[in-house]
């Protein structure tokens, strides 16, 4: 079924909640993405943060997906690099702290720092066996670790997955979680509200700004609405659309 920009716009609701808004209302109720910034993304969001900051002019958007269709969208849509994990292996932390290192290594005029200035991790656990290609941890507690790990000191980590095992840990230094300055925001709604948000997407989307139809890679009729869930769950597609 061919993807309309009506069909594209039923994208708008839980789905761009969880992916705009991240971007938008977690970094942005804290600080605003700057010119020149680093932003990484573990595991692509069905709508996704790199549309949003690709308009900050960031100096590098770093994508980390193990499926290859996601990543070439993902370069599509703005991202300047993206990486797969399981190439990358236990390298990655390092490749993309060298990816986005400081363009001066004096510290008093801000140098000296390394990793991705702002990180969104969207993984989690693989409630369902993925049937494209799987990433190194089905538990998601991995890429937990690394976004913390990855994020400068000074920077900004948003963490939205679900389906860790129960009891799981993430290890964090003492020093960092009792007097650092990197700051976490948790939560995969992220402060999007619909009947705030909702109208603006819609408006983004009319402007050219937003690119919904090419993340609407699966468009199902009513009667097959069982299909739509599974490819999303098995990620056969980036984003799944019912059509009434």
């Amino acid at each position: 079924m061919a993807v309309s920009r009506r069909n594209a716009s039923k994208l708008l609701g839980g789905t761009a909640a969880l992916g705009q808004g991240p971007a938008e209302r977690r970094f942005r109720a804290f600080v605003r993405f700057e010119a020149g910034a680093s932003v990484q993304e573990l595991r692509l969001l069905p709508v996704s943060p790199r549309q949003v900051v690709v308009k900050t002019e960031a100096a590098q958007i770093v994508a980390v997906e193990p499926i290859r269709e996601r990543r070439e969208l993902a370069l599509k849509l703005g991202a300047t690099v993206a990486l797969d994990p399981n190439v990358e292996g236990t390298s990655l932390v390092a490749r993309i702290q060298e990816i986005c290192r400081s363009p001066t290594p004096r510290p008093l005029i801000g140098g000296g720092v390394g990793g991705p200035d702002y990180v969104v991790e969207a993984v989690g656990g693989d409630l369902f066996p993925p049937k494209r290609e799987m990433g190194p941890d089905p538990t998601g507690i991995l890429s937990l670790q690394q976004a913390w790990q990855l994020c400068s000191p000074t920077g900004q980590v948003v963490t939205t997955s679900v389906g860790h095992p129960r009891g799981s840990m993430v290890s964090i230094p003492a020093t960092q979680w009792a007097n650092g300055a990197k700051n976490h925001h948790p939560g995969n709604l992220a402060g999007a509200h619909s009947k705030r948000d909702l109208p603006r997407y819609v408006k983004l989307v009319e402007a050219g700004l937003f690119n919904a139809k090419a993340l609407a890679t699966g468009v199902f009729p009513l009667e097959r609405t069982r299909e739509a869930f599974e490819a999303a769950a098995y990620r056969t597609t980036v984003g799944a659309v019912v059509v009434v």
